[in-house]
């Protein structure tokens, strides 16, 4: 768990544990959701189900694609043109994967793993508001 303090907000980067939710709730805190933590889940799909290994594998490199973005934007202070340019192409992926997240699934697995990304849309993409 990390915390950070904005504009006299706690926020604090942590897993889906449900106890971290009622501190959001009473209005203590605003959670960020960890990517390390939402690739897991797609780590344990393709484990515990083979068939969508391969849709699985593609969600871990979009999530790796998210950090490599957002790795080359926090290089550089918030106006700075870089940042800018990096800035664009993070918010253009987190677009691509909120539209694939809102797409038609099949299997239970999928499922599972694209209602909670749903549910914790605000906390999973709230890191890239937090500069």
């Amino acid at each position: 768990m990390k915390d950070v303090e904005i504009e006299d907000k706690k926020i604090m980067t942590v897993d889906k544990f449900s106890s971290y939710k009622l501190l959001e709730n009473i209005g203590l805190v605003e959670l960020s959701y960890c990517w390390a933590h939402q690739r897991r889940e797609f780590i344990d799909a393709k484990t515990k189900y083979p068939e969508i290994r391969e849709w699985a594998e593609t969600w871990i490199e979009k999530i790796a694609e998210l950090y490599h973005i957002n790795n080359k934007r926090i290089r550089y202070n918030k106006g700075n043109l870089e940042f800018i340019k990096y800035d664009k192409k993070l918010r253009e992926k987190i677009g691509q994967i909120y539209f694939l997240i809102n797409q038609q699934y099949s299997h239970p697995g999928q499922k599972e793993i694209m209602e909670s990304m749903k549910k914790h849309w605000k906390g999973i993409t709230l890191f890239g508001d937090v500069i």
